[in-house]
């Protein structure tokens, strides 16, 4: 079997780091630590796992953290996971086969991203104690000596370094259980206004990149900051008209300007967005409901049935 470097980042992760190690130490040759200056016993734990620790001084970008311990991977492919993500043992069998059969430079894992509490229930143990969960594709693993890396300084992917260098990426149906939300509210609010930072240090680096405004707008949309998450959408939008790559959050843009517009009472601006959404993703259930909303509103009661 090809050998597999498990590259991890942490600070302070000694509630979950054991999980994830053990969810995975059945196929990983080696693990690889970037620390950032955990004061609990993170280190601790990873030595009894016989990681190789490299203390890395913080500097604000997620980026950076990741391209470290890529330089220390020997394997021939990498595995990227965080502290407080697991796979379940079903799934380590597929991880196998994948790096076997070679058939891309990097596969997308699909993080589910728990949340809630509550009785969702599917075929994974992991899933089960929460409400549900929104998924996201992205390049976890990916062959190591190609020269690939992480760009961006907060939701970092090495998916552009690959595609750079013409490399194949295919999408898989392999889970990564992630459990953020199981972080008390303290590290939550903590996390919350680092990210608020870092995005804002994004926009500087990358001033014509429409994601990190969206991001923000989405901060001050859970705030209830209307005026200021409307003048984000707006922004995101204006630059995705000239942005040449196809996001993920390319329909979400259109819904949330919408529905920022529909908190604000202005139903006409929201309409168009709306539409765009649903344009964009047929499927878009949250976009029917309130292009309802916006008919009801109207009076038009049939189209809005």
């Amino acid at each position: 079997m090809p050998t597999l470097s498990l590259c991890m980042i942490t600070k302070n992760e000694e509630a979950f780091l054991e999980g994830c190690l053990n969810s995975v130490k059945s196929i990983i040759d080696e693990i690889i630590i970037a620390d950032t200056g955990s004061t609990d016993n993170t280190k601790e734990v990873a030595k009894r796992f016989n990681a190789k620790i490299i203390d890395f001084k913080w500097g604000y970008d997620f980026s950076d953290a990741r391209n470290e311990s890529l330089k220390h991977a020997i394997g021939e492919w990498i595995l990227v996971l965080d502290a407080d993500e697991v796979i379940a043992e079903n799934d380590l069998a597929k991880i196998i086969k994948l790096i076997e059969n070679k058939d891309a430079a990097g596969y997308k894992l699909i993080q589910r991203n728990y949340y809630g509490k509550g009785d969702f229930k599917d075929d994974y143990k992991e899933s089960q104690g929460f409400s549900g969960y929104t998924p996201s594709p992205l390049v976890r693993l990916f062959q190591n000596n190609k020269g690939y890396f992480f760009t961006n300084v907060i939701h970092e992917v090495v998916e552009d370094s690959i595609r750079e260098k013409n490399g194949k990426i295919k999408l898989t149906d392999i889970p990564i259980h992630h459990f953020s939300a199981l972080k008390s509210e303290k590290v939550q609010e903590q996390r919350e206004k680092m990210y608020f930072e870092m995005k804002k240090k994004q926009i500087e680096l990358t001033p014509n990149n429409p994601k990190p405004y969206y991001e923000i707008g989405r901060i001050y949309k859970y705030k209830k900051d209307t005026i200021k998450a409307i003048q984000h959408f707006e922004q995101a939008i204006r630059l995705l008209k000239n942005y040449k790559e196809r996001l993920a959050i390319h329909d979400f843009i259109y819904f949330d300007l919408g529905e920022a517009y529909i908190d604000a009472k202005e139903f006409e601006k929201a309409k168009p967005l709306i539409e765009e959404a649903i344009r964009l993703n047929p499927k878009h259930r949250l976009a029917y409901f309130y292009l309802g909303l916006i008919y009801d509103e109207k009076n038009d009661f049939e189209k809005a049935r």
